[in-house]
């Protein structure tokens, strides 16, 4: 299930309180969020330690007369999982305290929050690839999917690789489109080989393609059309 996180920083909300063992949260044995949304946080403030911190804006001692001041900022966070340490939303509040050292003091605080709905975001990324022809290339052996080129003749095979050229952890799964073009006399010639539409003329009969990890490899007659 997903996990809870709280941490305590200054009333900025984004930096740590340098002496971390005079304000802290005191961590659960269980952080899992139940489905009310509703988790109990507990936090520990070392009196005696507290003129340890020197930033006034954490504590300021004698902020009135006999008073000092605390003021930190608690931010809960909603965790993926256990494994997962992502943050899908947070709560921050802001706590202030005023101390009167010759009185007792009890002070309680209740953070609410609503469950976290779940959302999906689609993604497009584009990266560069380098194309090259691969003729000595078997499609079902991606070791041999290396740059050689060749003289073609009607009914030969047509191989062209697809290597992503990133150095980021992607990788290539499928050849969605693959088209041939030739230029003669001015008029240009197009035959959609792969495709994802009625405008494939070969899809799966005369062309065919694999991907393996940053390569992948494409297979393709050439129409008669094109040695005219």
């Amino acid at each position: 299930g997903r996990r809870s996180d709280f941490k305590v920083l200054k009333p900025d909300c984004k930096n740590q309180i340098g002496v971390a063992d005079s304000i802290k949260y005191l961590q659960p044995i269980m952080s899992v969020v139940p489905d009310t949304g509703v988790v109990e946080a507990r936090f520990d403030i070392s009196m005696d330690k507290l003129s340890d911190i020197k930033d006034e804006q954490v504590y300021r001692e004698n902020f009135k007369d006999g008073i000092d001041k605390i003021q930190f900022c608690i931010k809960g966070s909603l965790l993926v999982s256990g494994k997962d340490d992502t943050s899908v939303n947070f709560h921050e509040t802001i706590l202030t305290i005023l101390v009167d050292k010759t009185q007792d003091f009890i002070i309680a605080i209740e953070s609410e929050r609503t469950a976290a709905t779940n959302t999906t975001d689609n993604v497009t990324v584009a990266y560069n690839v380098e194309t090259f022809i691969c003729a000595g290339g078997d499609l079902k052996d991606s070791s041999t999917w290396v740059k050689n080129v060749s003289d073609y003749s009607q009914g030969d095979a047509l191989k062209v690789c697809l290597k992503a050229t990133n150095t980021a952890d992607v990788y290539m799964e499928k050849v969605t489109k693959f088209q041939l073009e030739q230029v003669s006399g001015g008029t240009e010639d197009k035959s959609v080989m792969i495709g994802d539409n009625d405008e494939a003329i070969a899809g799966g009969i005369l062309a065919d393609s694999e991907c393996s990890g940053k390569l992948c490899m494409i297979q393709s007659m050439i129409p008669a059309k094109y040695f005219d």
